[in-house]
């Protein structure tokens, strides 16, 4: 029984050495796909990308801001895009000239550069092939990914000069909070002196306070001086805050960094939206806080005005010493009670400009670079590939198995419905079931056998590199091949004919393929299509062949994989059973 086993294994190798045309098309198929295979991807792929550049400079030139404002940037996209190596810009006179280059296969792609007003950013367009689906979205991502570096370069350089500004605001503030700190020591002694007084005014004589009184006189006039140094100062914060929000603004509408649509609505390009807004906030904020300061030092200025006037109504209008003591009292009291308000207010000030200072220390957390581009994207390969003959290896090894080893096993069934072999084996007493198992281990040894002189052509010729063990990867590959042949048994038992058999396998698979996600991702497909990829024997294998010669994992995690490969099998040997003879 054993022995008349192998004798069918054996029938089976031997059957196919005996058809020339089969034998050449194993053996040919897979050697011209790894030659063609490997001597196209066994090096890194460059590619270069012819693009048709239209800047309307014109427009451009009239559309844009004056060159005086602090904030001017304009873009040298001929320059900016010339700085992608891969890129080879072809300049053109007009839009129309582009789309033509591009719809005649002369350029990859073209790009229009415009800019309608300056109140708008940079309008670019770009024309895409979209009959080629690949190459658009290779057009699409390198385009995209030069213009977001051009944009946040620009943004870099105008972000940093407000950053500048910013600083030289800090250091206006932190003068202004030390100005304003020498004079709340200044006028602490005024408060001493006010006190002093009230202490004493029991027991001071004419003389002794009118020189009290010429002394407070001179407190407040020095009282007066610092409150208009104070004054002088606010005004200066006030000048530098009143036009700098407007610039803000110009500067990004110049820049193209922000801009309306036709209904109104802001955009923005690229930039950091909230730092706008929170140099909005703060500009506003700052220069709210100005005007109070103002209000408040314009109050002490009247109320030192008013102690000075009434200092000298009663140094000149005191007739009698009880009078004049009586009216010194009232001075004193009026005095201590602007002098509590002055405090009151002048700590008040001083609270708003810490609160600034605070304020551009929290800005200056954030670098330039980080506001114009807060977030940084690299990509790393999880799994070490040396070149694109290896990443790309599994899916053609995957594809020669299949077309390989159906059209073997579907022919070598029709050959032998020819030859008489199927009606030889019917008067023989050997089960079908036996028969079948042997044709199936026959052309599993046979597939095998090519499919790792491919994988060593590959390893030695063409630079591919095997990560996962051999034996998983052997294993892997016989269970691929044995699904494809039995599907080829299958399909070949339910035909008559070498060409009825072909056409069913080019029916069969050509779905398969495009359904595998190997030209398309099943991603962007409409979601019912993702069941195609647990019931794709392709799909599947492609998988297991990826997981188990170059990621290396085992194939306990391609479980899945090997059921549904297994599931197939048998559900073609079912077929194939009933259907052999």
């Amino acid at each position: 029984m054993l022995w008349g086993f192998f004798s069918g294994i054996k029938k089976e190798l031997l059957g196919v050495t005996r058809q020339p045309k089969t034998l050449a098309m194993i053996v040919l198929f897979p050697l011209i796909t790894i030659v063609a295979f490997g001597t196209l991807y066994s090096n890194s792929l460059n590619q270069f990308l012819s693009i048709a550049l239209f800047v309307d400079h014109a427009g451009i030139g009239a559309a844009s801001a004056s060159q005086s404002s602090q904030f001017y940037y304009r873009v040298d996209f001929l320059e900016e895009l010339g700085k992608n190596q891969n890129f080879r810009i072809k300049n053109v006179r007009d839009e129309s000239e582009a789309s033509k280059l591009v719809r005649n296969n002369a350029a990859d792609a073209g790009i229009v550069v415009t800019k309608n007003s300056p109140k708008e950013p940079y309008l670019i367009k770009v024309l895409v092939d979209n009959t080629d689906f690949v190459q658009s979205s290779v057009i699409r991502n390198a385009v995209t990914y030069q213009i977001n570096q051009t944009t946040t370069q620009i943004s870099t350089s105008i972000i940093h000069k407000m950053y500048q500004k910013l600083l030289s605001q800090e250091s206006n503030t932190q003068t202004q909070l030390e100005r304003l700190d020498a004079f709340l020591m200044e006028f602490q002694k005024t408060k001493q002196v006010t006190g002093d007084a009230e202490r004493k005014i029991g027991s001071l004589d004419t003389n002794e306070l009118k020189s009290l009184i010429r002394k407070q006189k001179v407190g407040l006039q020095a009282m007066k001086q610092n409150v208009q140094l104070a004054k002088n100062a606010n005004d200066a914060t006030l000048g530098d805050l009143t036009g700098f929000p407007a610039n803000v603004s110009a500067a990004l509408v110049d820049t193209g960094l922000r801009a309306k649509d036709a209904n109104g609505n802001v955009l923005y390009r690229n930039a950091d939206i909230s730092f706008e807004q929170r140099m909005n906030s703060y500009w506003t904020q700052a220069q709210a806080r100005s005007y109070l300061q103002r209000f408040y030092l314009d109050s002490i200025s009247r109320s030192v005005d008013t102690a000075i006037s009434e200092a000298d109504n009663l140094e000149k209008d005191t007739g009698s010493i009880d009078e004049y003591i009586a009216s010194f009292k009232g001075y004193v009291a009026q005095a201590k009670k602007v002098q509590e308000q002055v405090e009151v207010d002048l700590q008040q000030s001083r609270s708003l400009l810490v609160e600034v200072n605070e304020t551009i220390k929290e800005l200056k957390q954030y670098s330039p670079e980080f506001l114009a581009k807060p977030t940084e994207l690299n990509f790393t390969n999880a799994v070490s590939i040396p070149n694109l003959a290896t990443q790309f290896y599994p899916t053609v090894l995957s594809l020669v198995i299949m077309f390989t080893a159906t059209l073997l096993s579907a022919l070598t069934v029709i050959a032998e419905k020819k030859q008489g072999v199927i009606t030889r084996l019917r008067t023989m007493p050997a089960h079908k079931s036996l028969l079948i198992i042997e044709k199936v281990i026959g052309m599993l040894i046979i597939m095998t056998a090519i499919s790792m002189a491919m994988n060593l052509a590959g390893i030695a010729f063409f630079g591919i590199t095997m990560a996962g063990d051999i034996v998983q990867a052997s294993v892997a590959i016989a269970f691929a091949v044995g699904c494809f042949i039995t599907l080829g048994i299958a399909i070949g038992t339910c035909t008559s004919t070498e060409s009825s058999a072909i056409l069913t396998i080019l029916a069969l698979v050509f779905p398969m393929i495009f359904v595998s996600g190997l030209l398309i991702p099943l991603e962007i497909m409409p979601s019912g299509f993702l069941v195609f990829k647990w019931i794709n024997p392709l799909a599947a294998t492609s998988t297991l062949l990826a997981n188990t010669t170059i990621k290396g994992i085992s194939l306990l995690h391609s479980a899945v994989e090997l059921l549904m490969l297994s599931a197939i099998s048998f559900w073609a040997m079912v077929v194939a059973y009933l259907k052999y003879f």
